[in-house]
């Protein structure tokens, strides 16, 4: 168990019961969070503004992939920050490799052996890729496929 983060000031905590492994129960409340704050307007002057929201992609599990997918197919600019570590990592590395093949989708030949060590998944006895990696590929495809959305930084 790790400690609070005594540097932030507010903390949303969810908790569906589940011990000893991620359960990705945040996600689901962190995107409704998402879209009430996107729905909110500024109400100063004549023009109400609606509240602007971008993801920040710092390391991250393969849940962070499943974060990153469902902003961006709510229109959510997603940054991302190489060199971080683990999915921030994947995200920029495909970044650079769509843009070098026109913005066309990656291919497991391309990127799997990223996946697999990034993510620590084990080839199966055939000694092809588990389904988690072709779920994981599926996901950085969505991703990148509006290069506007997504930046390196």
């Amino acid at each position: 168990m790790a400690p609070l983060d005594l540097n932030h000031t507010h903390f949303i905590l969810v908790d569906d019961g589940t011990t000893g492994r991620f359960s990705g129960a945040d996600i689901s409340v962190r995107t409704r969070l998402e879209q009430h704050i996107m729905e909110q307007t500024t109400g100063e002057g004549l023009k109400d503004l609606k509240i602007p929201v971008v993801l920040l992609v710092v390391e991250g599990g393969p849940g962070t992939l499943k974060n990153t997918k469902e902003a961006v197919e709510k229109k959510i600019p997603a940054v991302i920050i190489d060199g971080s570590g683990r999915a921030a990592d994947v995200i920029a590395y495909g970044f650079k490799r769509t843009r070098k093949k026109d913005n066309k989708p990656l291919t497991m030949e391309e990127v799997g052996k990223k996946l697999m060590s990034t993510f620590e998944l084990d080839y199966d006895s055939s000694g092809e890729p588990p389904p988690k990696a072709f779920e994981l590929l599926d996901q950085l495809n969505y991703i990148l496929q509006d290069p506007s959305l997504v930046s390196t930084a």
